[in-house]
């Protein structure tokens, strides 16, 4: 390519910033000294969002910040960063994150009035600030800065007025525009929730009109913001509560208690409380019953609450049916997750888990029939009331995730969602047994994008998958079953061929002892057990073989190669031969097709 061509190409600003987008945060602040346009190019990009904490790598200098500060629309300050920093003029932010790296209180180089001072200002200075996450306890905020963000001048409302009446209601808020993440600490995938809030309004002079995002830690609450702190949660459009985190009281056997608030007719449509552990699960039931506007409600309990041990107690139905109430409390409700601790309940009664069976079903059928697009529910093994009741949404899930487990039960459920959700475009699961799929009715999901199940291809199993381990003992019939399996592969492979718009697919292990048991239950991605079949799946971008002990051949790989024209990663191992594994991996790297081994 010549120079003027390069110059020409570079002189496209979408493929400048592309380009730059892939450098380091240092080799971006370099090329601004490329030229005036690379200046004038780059610079938005660069500083659009700036985090200022101890631990990076590369953090802008006070003079830089000063002179890019219009520029700045998001910005995460760590409260060990010196005050000053806040202060670098900030005119157009719209974000603002206040964190507090790990032991950063010690070195701590701005005092806590001073940098309750610079927020004040932050918050004065900028009238688009619309999102706010407070991820750590240290400074807590003030009253008076409570109150700028709450963004009102009436008179301080009364902690006693602020629980919420049933029945009662506020307008609904625009269309969607934002994208907003829930995760779990440590960023795991199993929890991760996105959903949308609403597009921003225009905003009249210089006063705040809303609260777009408000994301807090009850330990960040003090009693005398608490008054404040209602009526911004009040105000928030999408409100979540996050874990506090205390390391100097992470050695302790109970956090110590703090109170959520109890919101007057909130407007928040989408609500999350995640590992909220100050609070015990009961105080968080009643606090999510407040938000009748909810389109969306995320509830994650991945550890036990750390409270004091008469808190612990799960709330029962007793308390559901009395917080919970039929079309009043969630009458708007679209999505519903639901994550708690407990995975494993053979040992567990019902009255230890967070999430039992029958809690569930009351949620559910609180819910407006045919109306939830979105359900999660991690924790507890779907039961039969909890199943007829989601079953009177059948006609508009798009989304459904559910515990891995084993059981009969499930796989009969798992066959009725399929047969039944015509609108379903993700479904993970538990087990589904070739025995259901035969007796079933044909699957109407025939939109689905995303599979992930556990496949067994034994069709007359007479009792659950026992803690998903199987024992082979049988070997006097062992090449019955084997003329079995292949007749079962060939049959799901054919199943699964009718889902062509399909985009990811993970087949999930059945978990057993004894060695030959993977060459018998698992499905085996070869063409001799029927691969072939999903010559029609021409929009899969992803195929998750995990853990089931592949055998495949040259010709299984050159065929996916050929047929999956989308593909663009195979997580798993692909045979169980090192060498022969090599080759196979050779052929995908030499299309562009990423391999990740477990």
């Amino acid at each position: 390519m010549s120079s003027p061509q390069l110059h020409k190409v570079f002189g496209i600003q979408e493929v400048l910033c592309h380009i730059v987008g892939y450098l380091s945060p240092e080799s971006q602040v370099t090329c601004l000294q490329v030229s005036r346009h690379f200046h004038t190019t780059i610079a938005p990009m660069i500083y659009a969002s700036v985090t200022l904490g101890p631990m990076q790598a590369w953090r802008p200098s006070l003079e830089a910040l000063r002179r890019y500060s219009s520029f700045v629309a998001a910005l995460s300050f760590d409260a060990f960063i010196s005050a000053e920093y806040l202060g670098a003029g900030f005119t157009n932010l719209k974000s603002l994150s206040l964190t507090n790296d790990e032991d950063s209180h010690h070195f701590q180089q701005g005092t806590e009035d001073e940098i309750m001072k610079a927020l004040l200002r932050v918050i004065k200075e900028n009238p688009r600030l619309s999102q706010w996450t407070f991820e750590k306890p240290y400074p807590a905020l003030s009253a008076a800065v409570w109150k700028a963000i709450e963004g009102t001048t009436h008179k301080s409302p009364k902690v006693g007025e602020a629980l919420n009446p049933k029945g009662s209601s506020t307008a609904a808020t625009g269309s969607s525009s934002t994208s907003v993440v829930i995760a779990p600490q440590g960023g795991s995938d199993i929890h991760r929730v996105s959903f949308t809030i609403g597009k921003e309004r225009a905003h009249h002079g210089r006063v705040r009109s809303r609260i777009e995002l408000l994301q807090i830690t009850p330990a960040s609450i003090s009693y005398e913001a608490l008054p404040w702190v209602t009526s911004a949660c009040e105000k928030a459009e999408a409100l979540l509560m996050i874990p506090a985190k205390l390391e100097p009281f992470s050695n302790l056997e109970e956090y110590p208690d703090r109170v959520l608030p109890r919101p007057y007719a909130p407007i928040a449509h989408y609500v999350g409380l995640q590992n909220v552990y100050q609070c015990s699960s009961m105080e968080q039931l009643e606090f999510l019953s407040h938000f009748n506007q909810a389109r969306g409600i995320y509830w994650i309990i991945t550890k036990r609450p750390r409270v004091a041990k008469w808190k612990r107690i799960p709330p029962t139905i007793k308390h559901w049916k009395q917080w919970i109430q039929p079309d009043t409390t969630w009458p708007h409700l679209r999505s519903l997750v639901l994550c708690c601790y407990r995975l494993e309940t053979r040992s567990v009664p019902d009255n230890q888990l967070v999430f039992p069976d029958d809690c569930v079903a009351h949620a559910l059928s609180s819910i407006p029939r045919d109306q939830l697009e979105q359900f999660w529910w991690y924790g507890a093994q779907v039961g039969s009331l909890g199943f007829k009741a989601l079953a009177g949404h059948f006609s508009t899930l798009r989304e459904i995730k559910l515990e891995f487990t084993s059981s009969l039960e499930q796989s009969a459920y798992i066959q009725k969602i399929m047969e039944s959700c015509p609108h379903l475009q993700v479904l993970r699961a538990g087990h589904l047994s070739v025995g259901d799929m035969r007796r079933g009715r044909p699957w109407v999901c025939l939109g689905l994008k995303s599979l992930s199940l556990r496949f067994d291809m034994q069709e007359d199993r007479v009792e659950d998958v026992s803690d998903n381990h199987i024992n082979i003992t049988r070997s006097a019939t062992m090449e019955r079953e084997r003329d079995d399996y292949e007749k079962s592969q060939r049959y799901v492979f054919s199943r699964i061929s009718e889902l062509v718009l399909l985009e990811e697919l993970t087949s999930i292990p059945l978990q057993a002892a004894g060695p030959d048991f993977y060459k018998i239950w698992n499905l085996d991605f070869q063409l001799q057990y029927g691969l072939g079949a999903l010559s029609t799946l021409h929009r899969l971008k992803r195929l998750n073989i995990s853990f089931t002990k592949q055998q495949m051949t040259v010709d299984d790989v050159d065929w996916m190669i050929r047929k999956w024209k989308s593909l663009q990663s195979i997580e798993g191992s692909l045979t169980g031969n090192r060498e022969e594994h090599a080759i196979l991996e050779t052929i995908l790297n030499a299309d562009h097709i990423s391999f990740f081994k477990q």
